[in-house]
């Protein structure tokens, strides 16, 4: 009896941990093919690092997403592609480029949106607001030169493999609990150490990087006294602010793969995780029973009211907050 085929197509490393957690639970007995999309050496890097022989990938296929080669991914892809055929589901991360174009070539039965922290919830409103739209999206995302086919019409009817409560009533919800990952590192042992995740802010939210290093201080106020506290880099954030961050009294916590990997790897867990806006707090939670907070900032700290507003909508879903507001310039 011939294998149903399912293929992931990932660009960052949160999104393949996901795909793996999917194949694991859904497709043990399919052919699974993996395509990385490399929009960046660091997180294809980082994707490399997290392969591992149990994952039983058919096939890894790289595409190269960078420079000139960003508009030639249909001439890459298709011939490989029409090869596949019928494929049974295609899980992707983004909605638009090289997912987007694999899902219109492939179509497959069943399509699913694997998250990608806040990126997730921004696709599901996206997806909703095109099933508003009273008239049929046009093919005007057609590249007939480039032979991309970028209609997003097939994503109407996909589906979500979400850890978040995605409202979403056209499409399947399915939980992602993390039920596969978690049966290998429900017995590790806690340490009292507290874990603080970065995120890229500064100059695309933040105003500068004082600001950061103010608020982190003022942070360290509201954290356990007497135990390591660990500041997690995000993979974008230089090497010069990570050593002022050092300064300020934090232990810096670097590794080679993803905050959900890296506590399997070390073969221990944080007692805690707070972060401004990043949703690996909630992710670590259900993988690892990590508590995890969010810190609020007030909207002086932002470039623009709107990304402010953007941040202040996540805090407001989440019921773990730490209030820095107050804090004076």
């Amino acid at each position: 009896m011939a294998k149903d085929k399912v293929v992931c197509v990932v660009r960052t490393p949160l999104q393949l941990f996901n795909a793996i957690e999917a194949c694991q639970r859904f497709h043990q007995n399919d052919l699974k093919y993996l395509v990385l999309v490399a929009g960046s050496s660091v997180d294809l890097n980082m994707m490399q690092s997290m392969l591992q022989p149990d994952q039983d990938w058919a096939l890894v296929h790289t595409v190269i997403f960078q420079g000139w080669r960003k508009h030639f991914y249909g001439w890459q892809l298709n011939y490989w592609l029409h090869t596949l055929n019928p494929v049974k589901s295609v899980y992707i991360g983004m909605i638009t480029h090289v997912p987007l174009h694999i899902v219109n070539v492939l179509q497959p039965a069943h399509i699913w949106i694997l998250d990608d922290g806040n990126e997730s919830l921004m696709i599901a409103r996206q997806i909703h607001a095109w099933q508003q739209q009273k008239t049929t999206l046009q093919n005007r995302w057609q590249d007939q030169l480039l032979d991309l086919q970028l209609n997003p019409q097939r994503l109407l009817k996909a589906n979500f493999f979400s850890t978040f409560d995605i409202q979403a009533s056209d499409n399947i919800l399915v939980n992602n609990d993390y039920r596969c990952f978690k049966a290998k590192v429900h017995l590790l042992p806690i340490r009292p150490d507290i874990l603080v995740i970065g995120s890229n802010l500064v100059g695309t939210y933040l105003k500068d990087e004082s600001t950061l290093f103010l608020r982190l201080q003022q942070l360290l106020q509201h954290l356990p006294p007497e135990v390591p506290h660990w500041y997690a880099p995000h993979r974008y954030e230089p090497t010069s602010l990570i050593q002022q961050i050092q300064k300020l009294g934090y232990q810096i916590y670097q590794t080679p793969s993803i905050l959900e990997y890296s506590q399997l790897q070390q073969g221990w867990r944080f007692s805690a995780s707070y972060s401004i806006r990043s949703t690996a707090i909630e992710t670590l939670y259900k993988i690892y029973e990590i508590p995890g907070f969010l810190y609020q900032l007030p909207a002086s700290d932002f470039i623009n009211l709107s990304k402010w507003e953007e941040c202040l909508y996540i805090w407001q879903q989440y019921p773990h907050t730490i209030n820095l507001c107050d804090g004076k310039k």
